[in-house]
């Protein structure tokens, strides 16, 4: 049986062409300052760059995966920055935390900077 794109289960949008795609995970998210926090990124980061500045790299280790959280400042910037300024950012984006959360594997460390 097929299902109109306009007509997704329990709904009347489209997981498929409106939605969170095809795979989804619900559960606990433990992104909290109280328990998950490690440092601070300290300098400005150019697209594409490999190295964060950092306030500290106490609790990191080369092999292990740190998840980077990035708040808006405020006037929604942070989502046209990483979309190039091909997609404008909504008003529930402006001044967001933790908006865009990216996952990466420390391969190189030293003091005040990971890669």
């Amino acid at each position: 049986m097929s299902v109109a794109l306009q007509s997704g289960p329990g709904s009347n949008v489209s997981d498929y062409a409106h939605g969170t795609g095809f795979i989804n995970w619900w559960g606990w998210d433990p992104v909290a300052m109280d328990r998950t926090y490690l440092a601070n990124v300290t300098a400005p980061v150019r697209r594409g760059a490999t190295v964060l500045q950092v306030s500290s790299t106490k609790g990191m280790s080369v092999g292990e995966w740190v998840r980077i959280n990035l708040d808006d400042p405020g006037d929604g910037s942070l989502v046209e920055d990483m979309n190039d300024g091909m997609l404008p950012s909504g008003q529930n984006q402006k001044g967001a935390k933790s908006i865009i959360r990216h996952l990466s594997r420390i391969s190189q460390m030293g003091t005040g900077w990971i890669r």
